[in-house]
């Protein structure tokens, strides 16, 4: 008789079993008439644009100056440089950096400075700052008088 106790216990169990199961599964679902979550805020998109360091990669030395609120970079290099071909290496805190319509690569593009060069430092978020680059060649007369 023990036997059929326990057996004709179970079916109780199993109802209470999946009346708990049920009530779980109806309080879980919504009606859809909720008024959904406020949207996650969009991560600020950086607005920093500059250049912070400058120079030439035929000539480490020459060293150049950097005049953050004027946007301007001044470089002297040796006499006799020729100035039509001259290669950059220079870094930055922008998204990208370009001549013009050309992308510039530190250390790799080649600009005439002939006349100032025009660098626009691009920022992520679009907006951009202009620096001019100025090569400067010095006099035969100044390099012989720093010998």
């Amino acid at each position: 008789m023990n036997k059929t106790r326990n057996f004709d216990s179970y079916p109780r169990f199993l109802t209470w079993l999946m009346a708990l199961m049920l009530s779980d599964l109806v309080a879980g679902c919504g009606s859809g008439d909720e008024a959904p979550g406020p949207a996650a805020a969009a991560p600020p998109v950086a607005t920093t644009k500059a250049l912070t360091a400058y120079s030439f990669a035929a000539f480490p030395a020459a060293a150049a100056t950097i005049d953050e609120a004027a946007k301007t970079v001044a470089v002297t290099l040796p006499s006799g440089t020729a100035v039509t071909t001259l290669v950059a290496t220079f870094a930055g805190t922008g998204a990208g950096v370009k001549v013009g319509t050309t992308a510039q690569t530190s250390a790799t593009s080649a600009n005439d400075f002939t006349s100032p060069v025009a660098y626009i430092v691009s920022a992520a978020d679009g907006s951009t700052a202009t620096y001019t680059v100025t090569a400067t060649v010095a006099s035969a007369t100044a390099k012989a008088s720093k010998q």
